[in-house]
């Protein structure tokens, strides 16, 4: 499993090249590279409603499936969730 910051479309990353956050893909990208079976998408924009980050998830999953031809497992992180390692 893996965690990563991702909260970025790539236009909207390249519009802040310099913060510090991924897009999305970026993350896939290595998710898939590294052999990783889930991935978890963090730290969301903080004026993003559901609605945006549903479509977010939405495209990441495509991208996942059609794009990398990957079978990657990909969720949004939320406040709350826990995970045992």
């Amino acid at each position: 499993m893996l965690v990563l910051d991702s909260q970025y479309t790539v236009e909207e990353s390249y519009k802040k090249v310099n913060w510090g956050h991924s897009a999305f893909c970026s993350a896939i990208d290595f998710a898939v590279k590294w052999n990783v079976k889930t991935l978890y998408l963090f730290h969301h924009e903080p004026v993003y409603d559901d609605k945006k980050l549903d479509s977010i998830l939405t495209a990441a999953r495509w991208y996942a499936k059609y794009i990398v031809h990957s079978d990657l497992k990909v969720f949004l992180s939320c406040e709350g969730l826990e995970f045992e390692v």
